[in-house]
């Protein structure tokens, strides 16, 4: 007999708002179901204080009903939870019944859709209309509500069963059972979306979803019309209904399931169950045994070891496998009104799509780690169903949150807490915070741990934060610098989507900061005017001084000098300039120090080297790379200037040289002899003086002197560290090759070490023609061969040097002022077929 439908202007969302009189509940009913909404509260407080940052990673929202903006952090959706607005079609204030045609009907041809409840099954296997004293009835009553809803926004729309909505209502039990059957209700399934979810016999989601593969849970099938006559003993329903929910669980045995891991599924115990009750355990047991995979897998310890995101991913889906554990045992617990095979149906729907996919999560993500891990869980959250990806969401955003939290501590403190290698900022502990290399090696980028949420070049701005907080706080001891607050508020607010705009405001504030501390604090200007003067020989001055005072030490080989007699000389010297160093900064001279690499093959000249060690932080700058260009670069100016302090002596010896020739007591002809040797060495003295102070002032005013103006002008735009560095690799590469020590002029600098070399051997030349004149005898034709000798290779290597310039100054713009300091009027050139004899 059917019962008349109610009327829907009187219904309303939820049964509490019914008259006391006409509520079919007890005070002890009542009682019941008010304890159990607290414990829903509780829970639903538990489940939202454990999400702490609102919108992690930006991530489109879809499923937005319900939500409350006033909770002040990211809704953590329950396992089963969707919007309540499709549950006011399912608030019926009386129960009542259709008849076996009018359901089918209406389901198999679509005809009313208004009516949210869909077919259920009685045990004998009739389908009746969920609305009678069902699941969707109990849960719109405020006393007797589960922890959550059950049903999203179409949740209550009726399933579509085979067959045209015009059979007969005199249809056979037997037809009524194959077209209302639980396999075909479960095989073609769609979310509150209108999406094709997972069918439970194992089909395939949507191509462009990461779940593409099918379940694990193998699906018997079905009995067919046939067999559903050759059923067992029956169970009473209530018994049934609450052992399928106790299987639902994952236990490995029940009263009438037990779990056959061969088949991986669970089996009806033989010889018991109605034909329809085995139909439904082949499609109800999926559930338990996904239920179980996931338990399991979460006992287990991960494959990837320890991990902080793998740790974050297994708790958010403990979480959710305890919600739906709790959804279940409510369900088992239910009296008042009693279980129906369309609730179970109803409940199927709604839990066997998670479960699925958080297995399939599980499974996806078993081998991966760290930022890989994140990106596969990015990857696995883009899919269509609205239900699905709000539950994989809020498990993304509970995984990826150590991460996040790793980034926000690297670009608020600069420091990176990785125990775990999980990070793609990777910190170097073998690199101290004052160590040269600090800002080369004490962080890298490892771009397989880079989530795809994070840009390749974003991940390199929160690189050069994190180094330029540690810089500051550690290298350049800056106790007193605090980032800005308002960036510290936007870093802890940050996600994902925001986070390269944060890091951006960061790196300009750090940056800005970093600059200031080198220019001011550590004075940079000022420290490469002292490098100019010293490591490079600007200051002339005192290297003359220099020169003067270790003539005597190093003019023996470099084996036989004592480093510490070097040592006082040199501080000796820098005390006599100090009152005169105006233009530099004193304080730092103590910095200077002198070496002396010691070999039995070169003098002392070439051996001696001035080092200047700076301590952290411009020893980033003034590495180790860059003190071996400058201990080069010395080594070439030095031995320039020594030549040059030479030549002036050699000068001063040659007006010597004509007063003794005119007071020696000879013959005209020895005199005339004595004067012939004087003229050939003052001439081969100007030339190679002429040669020196060209080169030095090509070294002086067209190498260092510029190179140091393009460098300050360089410092002033630079704008981060990284660009301070670039301009002072560029002006040492600078120097380098203008001071034609790079590999491309070797030849000319074979030429000029060799002519500078024929002027140290020139000045040995004039000390032995002086003692033979002061002494008054000696072998004059000796001296002269000597003089002719260096004169000749002079000329030789001058040939060379000024051919090889000639050629090479197209490819090399610089060596055109070199060329024309050295013979800008075509002075020498060539008088015979041989290209080394060259006239003066």
């Amino acid at each position: 007999m059917s019962v008349p439908p109610p009327s829907r202007e009187g219904s309303m969302p939820h049964a509490a708002s019914r008259s006391r009189e006409h509520s079919p509940l007890t005070e002890e009913e009542r009682a019941r179901a008010s304890y159990a909404s607290a414990s829903t509260s509780e829970v639903s407080s538990t489940v939202r204080a454990s999400s702490s940052r609102a919108n992690e990673f930006a991530l489109p929202r879809r499923d937005t009903a319900g939500f409350s903006s006033g909770t002040g952090g990211v809704r953590t959706i329950p396992f089963y939870a969707a919007a309540p607005s499709a549950l006011k079609d399912a608030s019926a204030t009386a129960p009542h019944r259709q008849s076996p045609r009018t359901t089918l009907d209406r389901s198999g041809a679509g005809g009313d859709r208004s009516d949210p409840s869909p077919p259920r099954l009685s045990s004998t296997g009739v389908a009746t209309n969920s609305s009678t004293p069902a699941l969707a009835r109990s849960f719109t009553t405020e006393r007797h509500d589960l922890p959550g809803k059950l049903f999203g926004t179409h949740g209550t729309q009726r399933q579509r069963v085979s067959g045209s909505g015009d059979a007969s209502a005199e249809a056979p039990r037997s037809d009524i059972s194959r077209r209302g059957s639980l396999p075909s209700l479960g095989a073609g399934r769609r979310d509150p979306s209108g999406s094709i979810e997972q069918p439970s016999g194992g089909g395939v989601a949507s191509s462009s979803s990461p779940f593409v593969e099918r379940r694990s849970t193998p699906t018997r099938p079905s009995p067919s019309a046939a067999n559903v006559g050759a059923s067992g003993r029956p169970i009473e329903e209530a018994l049934f209904y609450a052992d399928v929910l106790f299987m639902w669980m994952g236990v490995t045995q029940t009263q009438y399931f037990t779990y056959d891991a061969s088949e991986n599924a669970y089996c009806m115990t033989p010889g018991v169950g109605t034909a329809v009750q085995q139909q439904a355990a082949e499609v109800f047991q999926e559930c338990g045994t996904l239920a179980r995979h996931i338990d399991v897998a979460l006992r287990q310890p991960s494959s990837t070891g320890d991990s902080f995101l793998q740790q974050s991913l297994r708790s958010a889906l403990r979480r959710q496998l305890t919600q739906y554990h709790y959804l279940v045992s409510m369900i088992r617990e239910r009296r008042d009104p009693p279980l129906h095979m369309g609730d179970l149906m109803v409940a199927y729907k709604r839990v066997q799509p998670k479960l699925w996919v958080m297995e399939c999560v599980l499974r996806e993500t078993q081998h991966v780690k760290g930022g890989e891990l994140a990106s596969k869980m990015q990857q696995l959250v883009q899919q269509g169903s609205h239900r699905l990806s709000s539950l994989l969401y809020d498990i993304y955003i509970e995984t990826v949150s150590p991460l996040l939290l790793m980034t926000v501590e690297s670009i608020t403190k600069g420091e990176v807490c990785d125990p775990l290698r999980e990070f793609y900022i990777v910190p170097n502990d073998a690199v101290e915070d004052t160590a040269e290399d600090f800002w080369v090696s004490k962080y890298s980028l490892n771009t397989e741990m880079l989530p795809s949420t994070v840009p390749e070049s974003v991940a390199h701005d929160i690189l050069l934060v994190t180094k330029n907080i540690r810089f500051i706080c550690r290298c350049c001891r800056a106790k007193q610098w605090r980032m800005d607050p308002v960036l510290l508020a936007e870093a802890e607010r940050a996600t994902f989507d925001t986070l390269p705009i944060v890091v951006h405001r960061a790196l300009a504030f750090t940056n800005t900061a970093v600059l200031r501390l080198i220019r001011e604090e550590f004075e940079l200007v000022k420290v490469l005017r002292l490098v100019n003067a010293f490591l490079l020989v600007g200051y002339g001055d005192f290297y003359e001084l220099l020169i003067t005072k270790l003539e005597p030490i190093l003019s023996k080989m470099s084996s036989a000098v004592h480093v510490s007699v070097v040592r006082d000389q040199v501080q000796s010297a820098l005390a006599e300039i100090t009152p005169y160093a105006k233009h530099l900064d004193t304080d730092r001279l103590a910095l200077l120090q002198c070496e002396m690499v010691k070999d039995d093959g070169k003098l002392g000249w070439d051996s001696f080297v001035m080092t200047m060690p700076l301590p952290s932080p411009l020893n980033n700058l003034f590495d180790q790379t860059a003190m071996k260009v400058y201990r080069r670069l010395f080594r070439l100016m030095f031995r320039v200037k020594v030549a040059e302090v030479a030549l002036k002596k050699a000068w001063r010896q040659n007006v010597m040289l004509d007063r003794l020739i005119s007071s020696v007591q000879r013959s005209s002809q020895e005199v005339s002899a004595w004067r012939e040797v004087a003229a050939d060495a003052h001439l081969l003295g100007l030339q190679l003086n002429h040669f020196v102070n060209n080169l030095w002032s090509y070294l002086v005013a067209e190498v260092c002197t510029v190179a140091q103006d393009l460098l300050l002008k360089a410092i002033e735009r630079c704008a981060s560290m990284d660009d301070i560095r670039t301009a002072h690799n560029a002006y040492l590469a600078y120097l380098t090759q203008r001071s034609l020590l790079h590999s491309d002029c070797a030849t000319i600098r074979m030429n000029v070490e060799n002519i500078v070399t024929i002027v140290r051997e020139y000045c040995g030349s004039q000390a032995l023609l002086t003692s033979l004149l002061q002494r008054g005898s000696g072998d004059l034709s000796t001296v002269k061969r000597q003089y002719q000798g260096l004169t000749d290779d002079f000329h030789r290597e001058m040939s060379s040097l000024l051919t090889t310039l000639e050629e090479q100054h197209v490819h090399f713009d610089f060596l055109n002022f070199l060329l024309l300091r050295l013979n800008f009027n075509r002075f020498y050139h060539d008088t015979s077929d041989a290209a080394y004899n060259t006239e003066f």
